[in-house]
């Protein structure tokens, strides 16, 4: 990967690790400019329309993705789990406007 232009402000981080429970972003760190998202170790499927990722369904993230999610709504309805057997983790930059 190579240089990346960060052009946003960033009112709190958080690491997470992503297992086989679907789980969703930290709603109290949530600004209003959306998050960053890295991922790192293993793959990760989402959904951003309220239902749970699952084993097998959701789009995937892969390890080294770096997502920029502007739109709160689609942050708030977040949800996460390992595409396979091992864990990834997340690293999250809560961003202001």
């Amino acid at each position: 990967m190579g240089n990346q232009v960060v052009d946003f402000s960033c009112c709190d981080f958080q690491p997470m690790t992503i297992s086989t429970k679907p789980v969703g972003l930290d709603l109290e760190k949530l600004g209003r400019g959306g998050v960053f998202i890295s991922v790192e170790k293993a793959a990760v499927r989402y959904r951003i329309d309220g239902k749970n990722a699952t084993v097998g369904i959701g789009h995937i993230w892969n390890d080294g993705d770096n997502i920029l999610m502007r739109n709160v709504q689609a942050a708030r309805e977040l949800s996460m789990r390992r595409k396979d057997s091992t864990d990834a983790v997340i690293m999250i930059s809560y961003l202001d406007l």
